[in-house]
């Protein structure tokens, strides 16, 4: 029967002990925790859904104590929850389309955001049959669950329903514990009673030493080995250890005798009848009141019974653990002892083992030597006492002795007396990742290098008492000597520059209220009136209460980098200039949809007004329904893949066709930061798309008019569908190519390039990439897509592929990067591309031993002819010189323009001094002709200064060379101007 109702549903029966018993859990508006988290990405991962929530019905509201896919949103009125439905049944609860189904059809988490079409949900029922909220997955478009799929949702909302009530157990169990810690401290004066207590109990108590060597044992603790106090006083506790577990107990109690404190195990021993039995300690490590750890105190109860318990647990388990073995995530849960429990399919195949090979045995013979040690010394420990780690790096050996980078995270279960009875494990293969950043971190490390000898000052402030210390480097910064320094924060303040002083003061006092790291730049005025620029870096250090007690920083001179930010922004100003002038639109978006950056052509094609695009959105500046275009591709742009797509627009005044292209702008750690957007209008080439498409009505003739290769592969690597374009392309017939196999038809190389992609779309897997190939002697720059075609049956059948030519794009990419290293006006290498090409030119010249020569010129009187010709005449002039040097040497020399009218010549190979004077005398004699600017005759001359250094193995710098054929120029003006002056370098660096 259809529930005739618009949201709410109906209040349980049971609504009252309900609630009762969902607060009694103490669970409501809790931080996020791993195992409920995992038991929602597992949800989302089987029933492929990517939304996937853990929610809990309260009175008023559904609150989401795990979330996965709907970031941001923590709960929802009750009255609209789909939840709160859910729970009024035993049984899964499915809705394959709630656009359909009256009781959700105007629902407004329908009708709005987050946009539910399908949803399916698994009560929560408590062992006394509350059903307190739902494990649902959800999707934004229609769909059906298998039966696979409704009954792992259901055995996952029941062990989520476990979880969740042995955390309420861990809770009372942690108030107990405290509770008996308290009573233990205010009984520890009175040593008749506690020792009383001691021994009337019927828990094994007993006092060692940190080696083990027991002091003391209770009645309780002799009698359960059949011995008395006394005969066992002297012997190592270790001795009454069954053997298996020997080693494991002598490592926890060798960690937490390290230093005083309290640690919980479980281990085996045997009873006074021989029996196997397990008891559950609570150790406590004594110290002195230097902190020595001088004795061990333990705790131990038989636990025998609940570890029976536990195994019957099991069993019913078993559910579970095969969908935790599905799981496409590598997982692993281990027991106290170390000992795999089981294992996800994925951690099997990623290391190579079968499942018999690793089940009970220990999970730290996977790791390296290295990684085990760091484990049992470090990781285990702390793990055992907080419950549970993060990312923690690892090494893990496969079956065949390669190792992997994994960062393993992990919670602890325990049991209900508060041992640790497993743990759960998620494991991430990092390997790629990390050899990736191999080469990063050999940069940071040298960069780390490169600071430490640059000068970093280190500074720390004491806060209790305002003690200020200082390195030697801090006096190198901000001026003055140790002699002269107080040690307090009046001589920081009193070398700040006074209109920085009240910026830096606030800085300061709000970083150590707040507890937060600092990072400002100020200014320093030194005692001979010199300013300098100064970055501040530190970070507050809090006492075991979090009081902030520290403050530990460094300081950095960053005078030149201020310079280099100032020249930056006047390269950021030319490639304003050289995208502004490019007959396409160029942008770049944050990752909050918002311009950071266009060029002027923005304006030109949409006419947008006053007010610019930077700082707003995409939506403010076009629209929503522009937005809705493009922000799927802008998503997986910020995704991290290149994107290319046609854009329909239907604004006024723009173009109505437009190719668009995002590239991810990913900082130096790889992290996408933004998008550059490059969009070319495409009008004319899409309405004569148009036309052709209007007059061929079958599909062949729309494909084969595509400027993209489309194919059909079947599985045995035929062709079964080629375009006209893969004609273009490659020249081949077509109808020779349909039935005969790929690489019979494109040849090796094409083949070699696509066949791992073939085989990966092949196996089911949609598969795009980039890859240049040579095409009929012309070089292309492909986007290739590789789609599966997958039947109603699941199986694939073949694939479609789609073969796009983006030459363009990467042409304009390299172009701006040749621009930067150009000179605009006469198309010579500009001084950036000198800069670089000299050590090429230099370490030829040191691997032939042949001579070289650098001239340096300039036009004689060149400001006359700008000031009385103007700035026009004299840019037609340069580009004449420019071109007349060009032509007065050989194509393998160089000639760039370095500014102004300033030029260089760099000649190689020379055979002799007498070489490089007759090009400099041509040179001259080539500028001299007269140069026409219209009707008018212009006298140009030049004069020229050459650093000729001969045939050696002594190779001066090029600094050195420009030097020297500067001060050769300075001559040949002295001289007269209209000629050159030589000046020979000899192999020992002396001017001849």
């Amino acid at each position: 029967m259809i529930e005739q109702m618009t949201y709410a549903a109906p209040i349980p029966l049971d609504e009252d002990e309900r609630l009762r018993r969902l607060r009694s859990l103490q669970v409501l508006d809790t931080e996020a925790e791993p195992i409920f988290d995992a038991i929602a990405r597992m949800a989302s991962s089987v029933c492929g859904m990517p939304i996937a929530l853990l929610s809990l019905v309260d009175s008023d509201r559904q609150w989401f104590k795990s979330n996965i896919g709907l970031q941001g949103t923590t709960q929802t009125p009750r009255e609209v929850a789909f939840c709160a439905h859910a729970i009024l049944r035993p049984e899964l609860m499915e809705v394959p389309d709630a656009m359909q189904d009256p009781r959700f059809s105007t629902n407004p988490l329908v009708t709005g955001q987050p946009h539910i079409r399908f949803y399916a949900g698994a009560p929560i029922v408590m062992p006394g049959g509350e059903s307190i909220g739902t494990l649902c997955v959800i999707d934004r478009q229609a769909r059906v669950l298998t039966d696979y799929q409704r009954a792992a949702l259901t055995d996952l909302a029941l062990v989520a329903a476990q979880a969740l009530d042995m955390r309420q157990g861990a809770l009372e169990r942690d108030r107990l514990n405290a509770l008996a810690v308290q009573q233990a401290q205010e009984a520890s004066t009175q040593a008749a009673i506690y020792h009383a207590i001691v021994e009337d109990q019927s828990d094994l108590v007993s006092l060692a030493l940190p080696t083990g060597e027991l002091t003391f044992v209770n009645q309780a603790y002799a009698k359960h080995f059949g011995l008395t106090p006394a005969s066992m006083q002297g012997h190592n506790l270790l001795e009454y250890v069954e053997a298996n577990d020997r080693d494991a107990v002598a490592s926890h109690l060798k960690a937490l005798c390290r230093e005083p404190g309290t640690a919980h195990g479980e281990n085996r021993m045997y009873s006074v009848a021989g029996n196997e039995c397990w008891v559950a300690w609570t150790n406590r490590a004594m110290g002195d009141a230097n902190g020595k750890v001088i004795a061990l105190h333990s705790v131990g109860r038989d636990i025998t019974d609940r570890k029976r318990t536990e195994r019957a647990l099991l069993a019913s388990q078993n559910n579970f653990r095969a969908l935790y073995e599905a799981t496409p995530a590598m997982l692993h849960s281990i027991d106290p002892q170390g000992r795999i429990l089981f294992v996800s399919d994925a951690w099997l195949a990623n290391l190579g083992y079968a499942r018999e090979e690793v089940v009970g045995v220990s999970s730290a013979d996977f790791l390296t030597p290295a990684s085990r040690e760091y484990a049992r010394s470090v990781v285990i420990p702390h793990f055992l006492q907080s419950g549970r780690c993060d990312d923690i790096p690892y090494q893990m050996v496969r079956k065949d002795g390669s190792v992997i980078d994994v960062l393993l995270s992990a919670v602890l279960q325990r049991n209900s007396e508060g041992q640790p009875a497993h743990s759960l494990a998620v494991i991430q293969d990092v390997t790629e990742k990390n050899a990736l950043s191999a080469a990063l971190r050999v940069n940071q490390e040298r960069l780390s290098l490169a600071t430490s000898a640059n000068g970093i000052g280190i500074w720390e402030l004491d806060l209790a008492t305002g003690r200020l210390e200082w390195s030697d480097t801090m006096f190198s910064i901000f001026g003055g000597n140790r002699a002269t320094f107080g040690g307090t924060l009046e001589d920081w303040s009193r070398k700040l520059h006074p209109a920085d002083l009240d910026a830096c003061t606030r800085a300061f006092d709000w970083a150590i209220a707040a507890h937060a790291s600092m990072d400002f730049d100020f200014r320093v005025l030194q005692d001979d009136g010199e300013v300098r620029h100064v970055n501040a870096r530190a970070m507050v250090i809090d006492d075991a209460q979090g009081k902030a007690v520290r403050v530990l920083g460094t300081n950095y001179d960053i005078s030149e980098r201020k310079k280099i930010e100032q020249a930056l922004e006047y390269s950021e100003q030319r490639l304003r200039l050289i995208a502004n002038n490019l007959p396409i639109l160029i942008s770049h978006i944050d990752t909050d949809y918002r311009y950071t950056f266009t060029n002027d052509k923005y304006q030109a094609w949409f006419s947008l007004g006053e007010g610019g695009t930077v700082g707003k959105t995409v939506t403010e500046v076009f629209g929503p329904t522009a937005f809705k275009q493009v922000k799927p591709h802008l998503d997986q742009a910020l995704a991290g893949k290149d994107v290319s797509f046609e854009l329909r627009s239907s604004l006024p005044n723009s173009p109505t066709h437009m190719f668009v292209h995002y590239v991810p702008d990913r900082d130096a750690q790889g992290v996408v930061k933004g998008v550059f957007g490059m969009v070319r209008d495409r009008t004319e080439q899409h309405q004569a798309r148009a036309r052709l498409q209007a007059s061929e009505r079958q599909l062949r003739a729309v494909t084969d008019n595509l400027p993209v290769v489309i194919t059909y592969i079947d599985t045995e690597e035929r062709f079964r569908y080629l375009n006209e374009t893969f004609h273009d392309w490659l020249g081949v017939n077509l109808d020779w190519a349909i039935n005969r196999q790929v690489a019979e038809v494109v040849g090796p190389v094409l083949y070699a390039q696509r066949r791992d992609y073939l085989h990966r779309a092949l196996q089911g897997e949609r598969v795009e990439f980039d890859v240049e190939s040579m095409m009929q002697g012309q070089r292309r720059h492909l986007r290739v897509s590789y789609i599966p075609d997958v039947w109603t049956d699941g199986i694939v059948h073949g694939i479609f592929t789609l073969s796009n030519d983006v030459t363009a794009f990467k042409e304009i990419e390299q172009a701006l990067q040749d621009m930067a290293r150009v000179d605009v006006l006469t198309g010579l290498p500009n001084r950036r591309q000198f800069n670089e090409r000299m050590p090429e030119v230099l370490a030829r010249a040191a691997r032939t031993g042949a001579a070289i020569a650098l001239m340096f010129l300039d036009v004689d009187f060149f400001k006359s002819i700008n000031d009385t010709l103007g700035h026009g005449a004299g840019d037609k002039v340069l580009k004449e010189f420019a071109d007349r040097l060009v032509a007065g040497v050989r194509a393998t020399d160089m000639v760039a323009r370095l500014g102004g009218d300033e030029f260089v010549i760099v000649l190689e190979h020379l055979d002799g001094e007498a070489e490089s004077r007759g090009v400099s005398q041509k040179i001259v004699e080539q500028v001299r002709s007269p140069l026409f600017l219209g009707p008018q005759k212009l006298k140009v001359t030049t004069s020229v200064g050459i650093a000729y250094q001969a045939k050696t193995t002594v190779i001066h710098s090029a600094h050195r060379l420009v030097s020297t054929a500067d001060h050769a120029l300075y001559a040949a003006k002295a001289a007269g101007r209209d000629t050159f002056q030589l000046v020979v370098l000899g192999p020992e660096g002396e001017a001849a």
